[in-house]
């Protein structure tokens, strides 16, 4: 083997290392992206739930506000 071909199965070596980490780090970055989009999608239903009984709350305390007006 020469030297010329050395030099290029190193460099293809190189190369195909870069790919797998770059492969790796992307599907490692996507298993990231789901879980943050659950944690996501839970704090919008709690907020809406919150939204949902603080209205509940609003609502019974008008109500008690007139009942004590008249």
């Amino acid at each position: 083997m020469d030297f010329t071909h050395f030099v290029q199965w190193g460099f293809y070596s190189l190369m195909t290392g870069c790919v797998m980490y770059v492969v790796k780090l992307l599907a490692s970055l996507e298993k990231s992206v789901e879980g943050l989009n659950i944690k996501i999608a839970t704090i919008i239903e709690r907020t809406s739930n919150h939204e949902k009984q603080i209205d509940l709350h609003d609502s019974r305390l008008r109500r008690l506000e007139i009942s004590k007006v008249k």
